[in-house]
């Protein structure tokens, strides 16, 4: 595997395993083009076949998302976070 350094751009599965070997459990495919998908993290640059290429700030982004993934479930109402404050 090539670093980000030695080309400048890396494919998915080269950032996959980058973060993988930097300790990131949750770096795989699947999860990073949901979140392009969704809006979470921008779109990546493309080769005229169809080619995903990562640059430097592509991975750091990756990085920053993987570090505080949203979790599923309702965000609660102010007025029951406050009816829980004022139970404790």
């Amino acid at each position: 595997m090539m670093t980000l350094n030695e080309i400048g751009v890396l494919s998915l599965g080269d950032v996959c395993e980058l973060l993988t070997s930097e300790g990131f459990a949750n770096a795989t495919p699947r999860r990073i083009w949901h979140a392009v998908r969704v809006g979470h993290l921008a779109e990546p640059h493309r080769t005229r076949r169809g080619h995903c290429l990562f640059t430097h700030e592509d991975v750091e982004a990756i990085r920053a998302y993987l570090r505080n993934v949203p979790r599923p479930g309702r965000k609660r109402k102010v007025e029951e976070q406050e009816l829980v404050l004022a139970a404790c």
